[in-house]
């Protein structure tokens, strides 16, 4: 499992729970026919389950973006990727309050 932990809080200010929208890019790097397949976890619960950047997009080397709203976080955000098959791969995370 790979771990990314995003600071939301920052500076004197006293941590205010808020809630957050996370834009998710993929792309997949290669043109090797074998698909990665893996589950990306925020702050504990599963958003995307048996993901294949590959079947989504069509193709390799095409972007794919995933939205998920509500993201509750005072602190910091956890975003954890659980492979199933190959190394999971992320190309960029967007957060934004809500």
């Amino acid at each position: 499992m790979s771990r990314i932990i995003i600071p939301v809080a920052f500076g004197d200010t006293k941590a205010v729970e808020r809630n957050y929208k996370l834009r998710f890019w993929f792309a997949e790097p290669t043109t090797v026919e074998q698909h990665r397949i893996f589950d990306v976890s925020v702050q504990g619960k599963k958003v995307l389950d048996d993901f294949d950047i590959r079947t989504e997009a069509g193709t390799s080397r095409r972007a794919v973006i995933k939205v998920v709203r509500g993201v509750k976080a005072s602190e910091q955000i956890v975003v954890d990727f659980s492979s199933e098959r190959g190394r999971a791969v992320v190309s960029g995370i967007e957060v934004v309050a809500e």
